[in-house]
């Protein structure tokens, strides 16, 4: 028993003497992959007061993944620790990431295991939930869409431009998604136009969350369909509003170790 505790004792001290000889700790990058994604554990770096991981997911499937980085879990010298970070959508065949990170001592460490949990996906096709249409000029400012509330924030309506701001609350159980590329503006000669800011990130909510979006449109956008200031405008939100319940998807564990060449 003596010896045991001396080996371990002795491992202590070659391990602070060591951890000593840097003022940060680099890693090697360590990674997944399969069919459906490939999980990269990068730029991994250690100091006397954090332990922080880049995780880049690229999703490739042709859903939606979503990747709820609170889950993931640190093992580092036999602790196992949690940290709390915003929940992340990434869309199909994109790539995104995520920082997760430690704070506290004792984090200058050889090696550690991260786990990698809180991945689902759910269909690119996933029906949308009924929203009435948006009259600009409003006569009225607020409006629901299944669990969502979406109150008028301010708008602007002028000949070159109209921009409508949007809050909209989730407080259903599942998982809300706002997607932007989903909404077109119908003009009173019945023509219809898509979102100037089609290509923004879809937002994502989770049970009592709430975000911010604005809707553009631009003059040039629709020749011949009339004035922005002086007619009347029709938001049209189709399929922009969902509610899903994701797939959940395997952990992983990624084992990460300590590079001298990455460290000061």
């Amino acid at each position: 028993m003596k010896k045991t505790i001396l080996a371990f004792a002795t491992l202590l001290i070659a391990f602070s003497s060591f951890a000593q000889k840097y003022t940060k700790m680099g890693y090697f990058n360590a990674v997944f992959e399969n069919n459906d994604v490939k999980i990269t554990a990068d730029d991994a770096v250690s100091n006397e007061k954090y332990l922080k991981v880049k995780v880049r997911i690229k999703n490739k499937t042709n859903d939606y993944l979503i990747f709820r980085a609170s889950d993931c879990v640190f093992k580092v010298n036999g602790q196992e620790l949690k940290t709390e970070e915003k929940i992340l959508l990434i869309s199909p065949n994109d790539d995104d990431f995520r920082v997760v990170d430690l704070k506290g001592t004792g984090l200058m460490v050889e090696s550690f295991q991260l786990v990698v949990s809180g991945l689902s996906r759910f269909p690119a096709d996933a029906t949308g939930i009924a929203a009435p249409d948006f009259k600009l000029p409003a006569s009225m400012n607020d409006f629901s869409a299944g669990a969502f509330k979406v109150n008028l924030v301010r708008f602007n309506k002028e000949t070159q431009r109209t921009d409508a701001k949007f809050r909209a609350l989730y407080s259903g159980t599942k998982i809300g998604i706002f997607d932007p590329s989903q909404v077109a503006m119908k003009m009173p000669d019945g023509k219809e136009f898509a979102n100037y800011k089609s290509d923004r990130k879809s937002l994502i909510f989770l049970q009592g969350e709430e975000d911010t979006f604005t809707t553009t449109w631009l003059n040039d956008m629709m020749p011949g369909s009339g004035d922005m200031q002086k007619v009347d405008m029709m938001i049209l939100w189709r399929n922009a509003f969902k509610e899903v319940t994701p797939t959940p998807m395997d952990a992983q564990t990624l084992d990460i170790k300590f590079s001298p060449a990455l460290s000061k």
